[in-house]
């Protein structure tokens, strides 16, 4: 009967958090990447950018698009697929490398320190993002790692435990050895 409480106790805080509290949580984060976006954006009407700063702003506001649209799936799960993807994919995962590295530099060479502070509010936002997705699977597991590290401390107790009876039967068996051999 407890089990069954823990469960819908359980199943209750997920559908809260997942339901009630996350989507206001990202909606939040959504209004951020929203605000920097625009920033970007009045740069690049401004026109008073040079080349590379005006790509790097273009690339900044496609991007910001791209996330503000997806922040539901920065989780470890497509984290984890992404990884085994690229794993299995190495020619794909070398263009990709390729590619953010392009991207990346292009940022890092710009001379807009907007642009610069907005490329790290921006993945600021998305640590964050990333974190909230994945807080309740993290204290999913809590317990499930608790209880095996548990597990293994008392494994391990008990074989040290073992351990030391048998050196002291080893060692008591000597001294009856050596009793024995004297009478």
């Amino acid at each position: 009967m407890l089990t069954i409480h823990i469960l819908v106790t359980y199943l209750l805080i997920d559908f809260i958090y997942r339901k009630i509290i996350l989507p206001s949580i990202r909606q939040q984060y959504r209004d951020r990447l929203f605000q920097i976006r625009d920033k970007i954006r009045i740069r690049i009407i401004e026109g008073n950018l040079n080349k590379t700063d005006l790509n790097a702003a273009n690339l900044m506001n496609s991007r910001l698009n791209s996330f503000i649209n997806r922040l539901h799936i920065l989780n470890m799960s497509n984290q984890i697929r992404t990884q085994v993807f690229m794993k299995n994919n190495p020619e794909i995962a070398k263009k990709i490398d390729i590619e953010v590295k392009k991207e990346f530099d292009l940022l890092i060479n710009c001379s807009t320190i907007e642009i610069k502070e907005s490329f790290i509010d921006m993945m600021d936002i998305l640590q964050k993002v990333s974190l909230y997705n994945n807080l309740i699977t993290f204290l999913t597991w809590l317990p499930i790692v608790l209880l095996y590290l548990l597990y293994r401390l008392l494994a391990n107790s008990i074989k040290d435990l073992i351990y030391e009876i048998r050196i002291s039967n080893a060692n008591i068996e000597k001294l009856d050895e050596k009793y024995v051999n004297l009478t």
